[in-house]
């Protein structure tokens, strides 16, 4: 591949990712992308509020430990509405 293929793929790469992520951004629910393994690959903006954290902190964890502070996060807010409502 010749330079100015590659410079032409990487901008379209680019351009890809830039709208990919004004989509996710502006969706009202997180939208979470999950490599194969297990890890976090991508979060939108949303997913960062609904567990928690920010968006950078969510990048390249397992899964697994996101879904289990977000079930922490729901028992917790569980428990208090329990007990204000016990």
């Amino acid at each position: 591949m010749s330079s100015p293929e590659l410079a032409d793929v990487i901008r379209t790469l680019r351009e890809n990712e830039q709208y990919s992520r004004a989509v996710a951004d502006s969706a009202p629910d997180a939208v979470v992308s999950i490599h194969k393994r297990g890890t976090v690959t991508f979060a939108g903006r949303v997913a960062g509020t609904v567990f928690r954290y920010s968006v950078s902190e969510v990048m390249g964890k397992c899964a697994g430990w996101i879904q289990s502070s977000q079930r922490q996060f729901l028992l917790n807010a569980e428990r208090q509405e329990v007990t204000a409502f016990g």
